[in-house]
């Protein structure tokens, strides 16, 4: 049924993200890099009588995204989504400082929380360079956000790796470079895979690590105001 197009595979932890932003009634949202579209298709759910904006920069997932939101978005609600393929960095030029009231970034990452035994193409292409390049692109891709979002609007930032570098570090890069507050997690941290994130140079025990286990793949979450 998979293959015929009947239901759509998203894990676990990659719904999590999305269910942490309190979106409001009406409310502008963007999923900066939305591909293959299973965040995207939950905002757009629970954003009815808002815009939700899901972009994507390349070719092959964003006609993968655009394929999964006409099949699953009821016809009734196409007016409440638009796709975009552009370097969410530039996003800025499009739509203007302070335009989003909430804001979802899933980071392009080095995607350790995935690697297992019958993933081989992923773990062949790790490195260190591949981790400081990343972090890199999500600094940028997070001083975008700032921009884009409006005073008060709401981020969460996300990530499919355990490496603090692209976790906590850049949480704590954010928190130096920028007027924002770390929110808590509307999670239940009892839960056996969920824990609070690493100590860095302040307390980031408002952020959330998932490690990888039978039901979850390892990921990273935070909520930033």
């Amino acid at each position: 049924e998979h293959k015929n197009g009947e239901f759509l595979f998203q894990s676990l932890s990659s719904m999590i993200p999305p269910l942490c932003l309190d979106i409001p009634d009406g409310a502008k949202v963007l999923d900066m890099c939305a591909a293959p579209g299973g965040k995207s298709l939950q905002l757009v759910e629970s954003n009815p009588n808002g815009l939700t904006v899901c972009n994507e920069i390349d070719l092959h997932r964003f006609d993968h995204l655009t394929r999964n939101l006409e099949k699953w978005v009821p016809q009734s609600n196409r007016q409440t989504y638009e796709t975009r393929r552009s370097d969410a960095r530039k996003l800025l030029d499009v739509y203007g400082k302070a335009f989003f009231d909430c804001i979802l970034l899933d980071a392009p990452c080095s995607g350790e929380g995935t690697f297992h035994a019958s993933h081989m193409p992923a773990i062949k292409h790790w490195s260190p360079n591949l981790v400081l390049k990343n972090q890199k692109l999500q600094q940028q891709l997070l001083e975008a956000a700032f921009h884009l979002l409006k005073p008060g609007g709401q981020l969460v930032y996300s990530t499919c790796t355990l490496l603090k570098p692209e976790n906590e570090d850049n949480v704590d890069w954010f928190l130096n470079q920028f007027p924002v507050q770390l929110e808590t997690i509307p999670m239940d941290f009892s839960q056996t895979s969920f824990h609070p994130g690493l100590p860095s140079h302040r307390d980031l025990s408002k952020t959330l690590r998932i490690d990888p286990s039978n039901h979850y793949q390892g990921f990273f979450v935070a909520r930033f105001r």
